[in-house]
C-alpha cells in the first residue's frame, strides 16, 4: 500500500504528526509485519507519520517504532546502494523479532528506558555531533531533494541560479536548532 501525503498541508500545520501520515499498527499481532519508509520520518512532534495502536487508540512513541514500524528514507542511499530497501527491511523485521522476544520474555523493553533518561545533550550539540550522513539529512537534504525535483520539472535556463533562490526560498522548511549562549 503506498500513501500519498499533502505535504503543504502537514508544513502548514506546523508539521504536528496528528496532521501527518496516519499508520495504525496491532503490537500484539505478531504474525504482521508494519514497514512506512518516509524521509521526512524525524524524531518528536516533527514526525510527518502519526503512528497509533488500532487496538488502544494511543499514539505510539517514537522510540518504540523507529526502525520497526517506520524507518526513516534517506534517498541518496537508496539511490547509490542497490539493497538499501532490503536492508532496511530486514533492519525492521529484526527489531520487530527482538520486541517480540522480549515482551514474550517479560524484559523492558530499551526504548521504554530511552524515554525515562534525560538527554545530556542540547539539540545544537546533538546536531554538531551527528555524522555527516545525519548532519545533512537534517540540515540540506530535505529541502534540497524538493528543489531537485521542481529543478527536473521546470528544467529552466540557469538550473544553479534557480536552485540556489529554490533553497533560499524555502529554507524556512528545516528547523535548526538554537547555538545556546556561552
Amino acid at each position: 500500500m503506498a500513501v500519498s501525503d499533502d505535504y503543504t498541508n502537514w508544513a502548514d500545520n506546523d508539521c504536528h504528526r496528528e496532521v501527518g501520515k496516519p499508520l495504525f499498527i496491532d503490537q500484539a499481532d505478531y504474525g504482521t509485519q508494519h514497514i512506512f519508509f518516509d524521509d521526512n520520518a524525524e524524531e518528536g512532534e516533527d514526525c510527518i507519520v502519526d503512528v497509533r495502536d488500532v487496538i488502544t487508540k494511543e499514539i505510539v512513541d517514537y522510540n518504540k517504532f523507529k526502525n520497526r514500524y517506520v524507518v526513516q528514507c534517506e534517498p541518496h542511499r537508496a539511490i547509490l546502494e542497490v539493497d538499501y530497501f532490503i536492508k532496511m527491511i530486514e533492519m525492521a523485521e529484526q527489531n520487530r523479532d527482538d520486541e517480540i522476544e522480549r515482551i514474550e520474555s517479560g524484559q523492558v523493553d530499551p526504548a521504554d528506558e530511552a524515554n525515562e533518561e534525560p538527554e545530556h545533550d542540547n539539540e545544537w550539540e546533538q546536531l554538531q555531533n551527528a555524522s555527516n550522513e545525519e548532519y545533512l539529512m537534517r540540515t540540506v537534504l530535505p529541502v534540497l531533494y524538493q528543489g531537485m525535483k521542481v529543478l527536473d520539472q521546470q528544467r529552466p535556463v540557469a538550473p544553479l541560479e534557480y536552485l540556489a533562490l529554490y533553497l533560499l526560498k524555502h529554507q524556512d522548511q528545516i528547523k535548526l536548532p538554537v547555538k545556546p549562549a556561552v
